[in-house]
């Protein structure tokens, strides 16, 4: 929607003014309430819900004979490290895992899906296992968090659309 434009110094200008008000208003609540509900909380990366309007539209956009995948990784025995260590600091160690993954597959397709689980789109079928590979390999260094190092390991499984 578009501002009303009159400039006057009267009650239409004061209406005109107090409608743009309200206009940008809802405006910021609308966007604040999309990225709450399309965005994780804690890594700040695209939620399930995102990511599967996504992953929709894009496998909807393949050509004949294209294939494209999805990885699912999950952090081996993550719920130890809330356990042990609590929920403040497991929220600091997913975001390090975010970024370690984001550089690893990059943030356009990376999305936080589950308590312990990501999720990446993959473009080209043909290289979802090296891609996977790769986000399992970067998981295998320690993470330094808060002067506490923490061994990590992920496990990796992959769909591909359309099956064969």
């Amino acid at each position: 929607s578009h501002p009303v434009d009159i400039e006057r110094d009267d009650e239409v200008g004061a209406l005109a003014t107090a409608l743009n008000a309200m206009r940008d208003g809802i405006a910021s609540r609308e966007a604040t309430i999309r990225d709450l509900a399309y965005r994780d909380a804690v890594t700040g990366l695209p939620n399930r819900a995102a990511f599967s309007e996504s992953a929709t539209t894009r496998f909807a956009q393949l050509s004949a004979g294209e294939a494209a995948a999805v990885l699912v990784i999950g952090i081996d025995n993550f719920r130890y490290v809330t356990q042990t260590l609590g929920h403040h600091f497991a929220d600091r160690l997913l975001r390090e895992v975010a970024l370690r993954l984001a550089a690893t597959h990059g943030h356009a397709s990376l999305a936080r899906i589950g308590n312990d689980q990501f999720a990446v789109f993959v473009e080209r079928a043909a290289q979802a296992g090296a891609a996977g590979l790769a986000l399992v390999q970067a998981l295998e260094s320690p993470f330094r968090v808060d002067d506490q190092i923490v061994d990590l390991g992920g496990s990796v499984g992959l769909v591909e659309h359309p099956l064969h």
